[in-house]
């Protein structure tokens, strides 16, 4: 089932240019997250840094990382798949590799950074729910 969820982080505190925020979204459930779009709202300055995570999952990798950027922006997150070795797999050499989009197991979590203070940022998520959600 693809789903929808948008919510706001924020305001900044800090210095021009030094702000930052952190904020948590709601609980996603086991899925992948298929679009994103950054809503930034206020003067946010062309050096912003955004990055979400998921916040349920121990190592804190990086979902989504943009960095200098404060235009709305829609895109569509994908990764490679890697075996355990970390060796890139490759449908073949026709093909080439193999792209999903991130998995995500619990709530997002987002980190504005090098922002202006007093600020928000509206985030929408497209997300494919996979597993029912955890109780």
């Amino acid at each position: 089932m693809i789903d929808m969820v948008t919510f706001t982080i924020g305001p900044t505190a800090g210095g021009a240019g030094a702000a930052t925020a952190e904020g948590l979204g709601p609980t996603i459930g086991g899925g992948s997250i298929l679009a994103v779009y950054l809503d930034y709202l206020g003067g946010h300055p062309a050096t912003t840094l955004v990055i979400i995570y998921d916040a349920d999952d121990p190592p804190g990798e990086a979902l989504i990382y943009k960095i200098n950027n404060n235009s709305n922006t829609k895109f569509y997150p994908r990764r490679v798949i890697e075996n355990n070795a970390g060796v890139v797999v490759l449908y073949n050499a026709t093909y080439g590799v193999k792209i999903v989009p991130p998995p995500i197991i619990g709530r997002p979590r987002v980190t504005i950074a090098q922002s202006n203070p007093g600020l928000y940022m509206a985030v929408t998520l497209w997300y494919e729910k996979v597993y029912a959600e955890r109780v």
